[in-house]
């Protein structure tokens, strides 16, 4: 376990926290209430050309296609899926974007956002594909 990913697991970070999600691991919570628009956090993540930037067995590694992987150890990379998410993201490049509030969340829920439909289009990826993925492998 990395230092950093500690840190996020110990304190709140800006309204949010990592926490334990029901069979799902780890998920990002809610920390005080959102209101719907309201931003959630912002992030930037590594980006590297092949794998072998990145230490063996890191759990926050993505495949972006061209021979880019993003890395991640922010509390945005503990967002876990949901078909009735409660945010939504809005990218600025493949590796960085704003994470909204959908609608009102609650203190102590899980922030959660719908994998299947990220507008990944410009980046090499396409929602129909996300959508297959996740029904077919994940069963979402």
């Amino acid at each position: 376990m990395k230092n950093d990913d500690v840190k996020y697991r110990m304190k709140e970070i800006n309204g949010v926290i990592v926490g334990k999600s029901n069979g799902k691991g780890e998920g990002l919570f809610a920390a005080r209430p959102f209101e719907a628009g309201e931003i959630i956090l912002s992030y930037d993540n590594w980006k590297l050309k092949g794998k072998k930037h990145f230490p063996d067995g890191d759990e926050h590694v993505d495949y972006q296609g061209r021979g880019k992987y993003v890395s991640s150890n922010h509390p945005y990379s503990y967002t876990n899926h949901s078909c009735d998410p409660n945010s939504y993201i809005k990218f600025r490049t493949i590796a960085s974007g704003t994470v909204f509030a959908q609608r009102d969340i609650k203190e102590g829920e899980e922030i959660t956002y719908d994998y299947a439909f990220i507008d990944m289009d410009g980046f090499g990826l396409n929602t129909e594909r996300n959508f297959k993925i996740l029904s077919c492998h994940f069963s979402f």
